[in-house]
């Protein structure tokens, strides 16, 4: 191991390669870590101080005379390049906008940071190279960005090139000279060994790591402490290219759900430990896989590591397989907002039928029936220790799966279907999202036999109370059934106001047009309606077409028919 206090000009001066290894993250810096790298070097420009600035360790594995692969400081590595770029790009732009001469040699400058005679500085994991040697080391304007990471480097050199053009010249200047003399401390590694053994990865002023990474540096030097000497350099190889591929699956991961809180590498992780972890549901964070990895006194280290790492991998794998999939089934149970304790149960499918999409349709619509359960009852009473047992011991059997769900939750009167019931025949309008997905399935299931529901969609879709919502004092038309003063009874308004019998989807526009109407109106403005079925039937339910009234007999009659398709449909039978 080697230590050497550099300048970050000394640092990259020279025919010397960085290389940033595939089993590192992708670039993750955006707004917030940018400009709080421009802060810290605007603070040193206006210090009193004359101590440069420094960026901390940077640790690299040397893997030649000239060539070191980045282990720690790749992110602010590759935001000083980034910066450097748009700052050369702003003298340049200077020089030939506004004749001004500035004391830089700009293609000196390019030679020391970013191509020297054929050798690029630093190069970025692989699926990043093309867009970061095209935008930043050849200084094109633009890039078609094909991942998360290919945008936010060209995020950031677009932001810092805005923020440079507010700055006058001679404090561009002075920022730079700045920049160019800030220290760093590089720590030379020597193989495999001393990578591993100092992965204890630092951040400064950067992203906080996330616990993913943290377990990363956890099994790295666990590997490297109980591998026999002449094994060190393979079982911390194969850690790392395992690393690698979850880190290529993060990276499309990120692509396709963009900012979904719930689909990114530490929700993956949390459950892959749902699933697999001796504690299931009642994991909590990674003190319990190193609890489990140190739990077993004769434990083989070696193959308790890359066996973790092994169906980690599978799972991000199996997480990026499960996005790509177009399907009724999953479409649907992700217009759940897929609850917590899914993912574990559709990770342990995939283990099994990630081919097979027959399974896979079961596993989706079993999930998705106790998803709405979930979402419906809304209860204190928490689902995880109820699923517990079930996640531990499947292994596959779908069948068998649907029924010991079902038994479960009718052993817990939170969970029953008299619970869902007591739910259905209650206040629905308090969960509005919730209840316009019921009434898409309700109307799925009114159209003719072949009808794909998916293809249907109206504009600003809202839900209508087929007896108006009304102020305490205000008339109600007529139609409905009111008192003399033409105001409904307080038992009306809490029975039967926000039932499910009188409530239907409508388009915004629509429910805005009808609004307090007359009944009348409002039958005749839902038999116009060509595409929704469920405004069609409402006729159905009339006794006297020639003077229909919606009444509390109405109400209870569609009410029975939308909680009859409800139970049938979100049934938890096998």
């Amino acid at each position: 191991m080697k230590f050497n206090e550099e300048t970050i000009e000394k640092f990259f001066i020279g025919a010397t390669s960085y290389k940033i290894p595939d089993y590192q993250r992708t670039y993750s810096w955006e707004t917030d870590q940018l400009e709080t790298f421009l802060e810290d070097l605007s603070e040193c420009q206006h210090s009193e101080s004359n101590n440069p600035y420094c960026f901390g360790n940077i640790m690299a594995e040397e893997i030649s005379t000239n060539e070191y692969e980045i282990i720690d400081g790749q992110q602010r590595l590759t935001t000083i390049v980034i910066f450097i770029r748009a700052l050369l790009n702003e003298i340049l732009y200077r020089e030939k906008t506004h004749n001004e001469y500035i004391d830089i040699n700009v293609e000196q400058e390019e030679r020391i940071f970013f191509k020297d005679y054929g050798v690029i500085k630093l190069i970025p994991l692989n699926f990043d190279q093309s867009c970061f040697n095209t935008i930043i080391i050849e200084n094109k304007d633009t890039y078609k960005c094909e991942t998360i990471s290919q945008k936010r480097i060209c995020d950031a050199k677009n932001l810092f090139m805005k923020k440079l053009q507010k700055i006058n010249t001679d404090k561009i200047i002075e920022l730079y000279s700045i920049l160019r003399n800030s220290k760093i401390n590089f720590i030379s590694l020597q193989g495999k060994k001393d990578s591993a053994l100092m992965f204890e990865l630092q951040n400064n002023r950067g992203k906080t790591l996330t616990t993913l990474e943290k377990l990363k540096s956890f099994l790295m030097y666990q590997i490297y402490l109980h591998s026999k000497k002449e094994e060190t350099n393979n079982n911390i190889e194969y850690v790392s290219q395992k690393f690698a591929s979850i880190y290529r699956y993060t990276s499309k991961i990120e692509e396709y759900t963009q900012k979904n809180v719930d689909i990114n590498e530490d929700n993956i992780l949390l459950y892959h430990s749902y699933a697999y972890s001796k504690k299931n549901f009642g994991y909590r964070n990674m003190s319990d896989i190193i609890e489990e990895y140190k739990s077993e006194a004769n434990l083989d280290k070696i193959l308790w590591i890359k066996n973790y790492v092994d169906e980690l991998c599978l799972t991000f794998a199996n997480i990026q397989a499960l996005l790509l999939i177009n399907n009724d089934d999953l479409t649907r149970l992700k217009k759940m907002d897929i609850p917590f304790f899914v993912y574990p149960f559709v990770i342990k499918t995939m283990k099994f039928y990630k081919e097979d999409m027959k399974n896979l349709c079961k596993i989706f619509k079993i999930m998705e029936k106790l998803s709405f359960r979930y979402k419906l009852i809304n209860s204190r009473s928490d689902i995880r220790g109820k699923l517990n047992e079930i996640i531990k011991n499947f292994n596959g059997d779908i069948e068998l799966l649907a029924s010991q769900i079902k038994i479960k939750m009718e052993e817990a009167y939170y969970w029953s279907d008299a619970r869902f019931n007591e739910t259905l025949n209650g206040n629905m309008y308090k969960n509005e999202r919730l209840i316009n997905y019921l009434l898409w399935e309700y109307e799925a299931s009114l159209q003719i036999k072949g009808y794909k529901i998916g293809d249907l969609n109206i504009e600003g879709e809202s839900i209508e109370h087929i007896s108006p919502q009304t102020e305490d004092d205000e008339w109600i038309e007529a139609g409905y059934e009111v008192d003399e003063n033409n105001h409904y009874s307080d038992k009306f308004k809490e029975n039967y106001l926000n039932k499910l019998g009188n409530l239907m989807l409508i388009s915004q526009s629509h429910n805005s047009q009808i609004g307090n109407k007359p009944f009348k109106n409002k039958l005749d403005s839902y038999n116009n309606n060509p595409i929704l079925k469920q405004q069609a039937e409402i006729k159905n339910f009339i006794k006297d077409l020639d003077n229909p009234i919606w009444d509390t007999t109405a109400i209870d009659e569609r009410h029975k028919k939308i909680l009859d398709f409800a139970k049938e449909r979100w049934d938890l039978k096998p």
